[in-house]
């Protein structure tokens, strides 16, 4: 029966070829031992080709570096792929191949027998390292432990001794404390007795300098001319709070401010400061912005009194003459005379601003003396045909005003007496 396989393109099938390409036995035949690639493997002993060569690799490859070699050319020069009867290459690509893995495997096989001995040697010498070590810790503890038996003798030795000498002190210092203590004793005893004639003396001039002080604390309020009044409306004016002078005329008026829910009023005399502080802390009809203030403090004055030789006020009266008047004809008088006080930065308190139909006339309620002072200089200074004079402050005490006064205190304590007893 014809062999018949995968030869090249006119290459006809011949038995013995196709055997030795298939590594088949004819039909009949005995299979030889010795087989076309072991014979040629036989032939690199006389002849010059070497196996790694043949395959491409280094003498030194490894058994699967030499196996992917050959698969590489043997699929290389397959004869579907080349188209040329490549047996004869088969057969010494495979004698190769043997000749190589065998010579690889050889190699991997003496690394790894040397590798062994070699772990097994470090294996060996680490273990005779530990031993030693293990040997010189064992020596090294029993030398520290010799030490520490011998340095807690000292020191039990030394705590004793040191024990010893402490009851020692300790017994030095209990007699020296008796003796301290009654040094003491004897000392604090003195000082005592100096401490109690001390605190006589002290407690009598204590005494004399509080009835001093209570004296000048009297003396300070009977001259007291500031009233602060406390719990004002937050929203209350400096026109609120001089409306209710004016109907009151406790007296003039030095100075007056708002200031956090607080008025301070600081009057010419003690005795205006006497009655508003008493209508506030007796009466109790004091009304601002429909609010009963009810708290008061009375304080020295802060304020230097004028000289009497000239009288003076917080309030000015102004007459614009006919001349200021037509040379300001574009503005009134009140706004020519705000825009010198804006020039020269005086931004006084106004309390209240009242004026004639023509403007020509009107009079300027500050809320100090001092505002009005450096408005009298800057009129006087600026402003060219106006004259200024002091006006009577209307919080003044006057006869028809008194009466007046003491009408509507009636008036108000009936009300206050009906309103009780409806309520």
């Amino acid at each position: 029966m014809p062999i018949t396989g995968n030869l090249p393109h006119g290459v006809s099938p011949n038995p013995a070829l196709s055997c030795a390409y298939y590594g088949c036995v004819l039909p009949g035949r005995k299979p030889t031992t010795t087989t076309p690639w072991a014979f040629q493997q036989t032939r690199f002993a006389s002849n010059k080709k070497n196996w790694y060569t043949i395959l491409g690799v280094s003498p030194h490859a490894s058994s699967a570096e030499v196996k992917k070699a050959y698969y590489r050319e043997a699929k290389r020069q397959h004869p579907d792929v080349s188209g040329r009867n490549t047996a004869a290459i088969y057969i010494e690509l495979k004698a190769a191949y043997d000749t190589g893995f065998a010579a690889a495997k050889a190699a991997e096989e003496q690394a790894a027998i040397s590798s062994r001995a070699a772990e097994a040697q470090r294996m060996a010498d680490l273990k005779a390292s530990m031993r030693a070590k293990e040997q010189q810790e064992k020596q090294e503890k029993q030398e520290k432990d010799r030490e520490a038996r011998k340095a807690a003798e000292a020191e039990r030795k030394r705590a004793l001794d040191a024990r010893r000498a402490a009851e020692k002190k300790r017994a030095a210092e209990k007699e020296k404390a008796a003796r301290a203590t009654k040094t003491a004793e004897a000392k604090k005893a003195a000082q005592a007795r100096r401490s109690a004639e001390a605190m006589k003396i002290a407690g009598k001039k204590r005494e004399a300098a509080a009835f001093k002080a209570a004296a000048d604390a009297r003396m300070k309020l009977q001259n007291a001319r500031l009233v602060i009044l406390r719990g004002m409306p937050r929203t209350a004016e400096l026109s609120d709070l001089f409306d209710f002078l004016t109907i009151l005329k406790p007296g003039p008026v030095l100075d007056a401010s708002l200031e956090d829910g607080a008025a301070m009023i600081e009057f010419y005399t003690a005795e205006a400061a006497d009655k508003l502080f008493l209508f506030v802390t007796e009466v109790g009809l004091c009304y601002i912005r429909g609010r009963q203030i009810t708290a008061a403090t009375k304080y020295p004055g802060r304020q230097t009194l004028p000289a009497e030789d000239k009288f003076t006020s917080r309030i000015l009266g102004v007459q614009v003459g006919p001349r200021a008047m037509k040379q300001h004809e574009s503005k009134s008088p009140i706004r020519w005379i705000m825009r010198v006080f804006k020039k020269q930065r005086f931004v006084p308190d106004f309390a209240r601003l009242y004026s004639s139909s023509n403007q020509m006339k009107m009079q300027i309620h500050f809320a100090s003396l001092t505002d009005a002072r450096r408005a009298e200089e800057l009129l006087a200074r600026f402003c060219q045909d106006v004259k200024v004079e002091y006006v009577a402050d209307p919080a003044e005490e006057d006869t028809w005003n008194m009466l007046k006064r003491v009408m509507w205190i009636g008036r108000q304590l009936v009300r206050r007496r009906l309103w009780s007893w409806l309520t």
